[in-house]
Formats: C-alpha cells, structure tokens, sequence
C-alpha cells in the first residue's frame, strides 16, 4: 500500500492479501506511516520518534462506514431544509412523526429549560397526530403540497381554530378562535404543520 502522510486519521482499504478490509493511521506529535500489516498486529511508526503507539482494532469504526441509510432519529435537523428533509421522506429515511418530534424535543430543551428562552406561547398538542396523517398520505399518495410536513412556529397574533391565540395579551390567554387566519389556512393547505404559536408584544405594540 502507498505511504500516506496526514496530521489526522485516516483511513484506507487494505490490499487483498492483508486479511483486514481497512488500515489506518492516527499520527501523535509527528507524522505517521501507513502499514499494510493487519490492523490487529501492527503499529503507528512515528518518524523521528522512537515512541511506538499501538494499533487500535479497526472494529468499533466498521458500523460508521457501512452504507446502511440514516434512520429518522439520525436526521440533523438543525438547519435541515425543506428540500433536505422532503428527500429524506421520500427515501424513506424520515418521517414526518420523527421530523415534528425532533423539533418538540428541541423546544423542550431550549425554550422550557435552560437557557429557558421562552419564546413559545402555545404548542400544538395535536401536532403529532397530524404529522401521522401525513405519514398516511404520503404513502399512499405523496406529498400533500410543498410544505409537506414544515413545521411552522407562527406569530401569536395569527388566528389558529385548534389551538390559543391571546395577541400577547393575558386578557386572551385561552381564547381559542372559531376560524382560521388566511396565512394559517394558506400553510395548512401548502402541508404545514401549526407546530406552535411564539411570544410577542402585547397586541403588536411593542417588542418583547
């Protein structure tokens, strides 16, 4: 095997006559040289070095670089997009279930405790059994429109028919409306999921 030289780990396919399907190389205070000895047996020469470091077995890398698909609970969702996260779905490496459960565990441990943010007002309760229905509809049809399970954190000012809308104000705290604001029916017909309404300002007038 050709000699490769890398201040971090690195990793390469062994030849056919090693035994082991990988080799590697983990330089500490100096450059390392690649072996082809199985990985069990050999060690990390350090050149100018006359310290010896054993090889560690390769086994506990193997699962990371197998080509198994990433589950749902493996998907980032920290600054996923919606093109991301819809390809995701149809591969079927994500539901919309796990991609709206992510978010409520995140708002769970940012926004109710520390660093207790509190920018959340009301979370939908039925989100989850919305994001099922979804699950249905996409298989058996495909995505409900382009904003197929987005979940969207909407102002507390916008009306919403399933959960509170208190525009700020202590006076409206468990007013629940009997209709829809067009921009929440627009979503919901686009495939969102009314994930939670956030705080504001008392009626508009002024920043929290």
């Amino acid at each position: 095997m050709p000699e490769e030289r890398n201040s971090g780990l690195r990793l390469q396919r062994a030849p056919p006559d090693v035994g082991v399907p990988w080799t590697f190389s983990w330089p500490i205070h100096g450059e390392a040289r690649l072996s082809t000895e199985p990985v069990e047996r050999r060690n990390i020469a350090l050149e100018g070095r006359t310290r010896r470091l054993s090889a560690i077995t390769l086994a506990a890398l193997v699962p990371a670089l197998s080509a198994a698909p990433v589950s749902a609970q493996a998907f980032d969702i920290v600054e996923a997009t919606i093109a991301e996260a819809h390809a995701a779905m149809q591969s079927g490496d994500l539901t919309c279930r796990a991609l709206v459960q992510g978010y409520i565990d995140r708002i769970a441990a940012y926004d109710q405790t520390c660093p207790t943010l509190n920018t959340v007002q009301h979370l939908n309760e039925n989100a989850l059994d919305q994001a099922d229905e979804l699950d249905v509809a996409m298989r058996s049809g495909g995505m409900t429109g382009p904003l197929h399970c987005v979940p969207v954190l909407l102002k507390d000012q916008g009306e919403t028919s399933d959960m509170p809308t208190s525009y700020g104000s202590a006076s409206f705290e468990d007013f629940v409306p009997a209709r829809d604001a067009t921009i929440t029916i627009r979503m919901k017909d686009a495939g969102a999921i009314i994930l939670a309404k956030t705080t504001m300002g008392e009626f508009a007038s002024r920043y929290v």
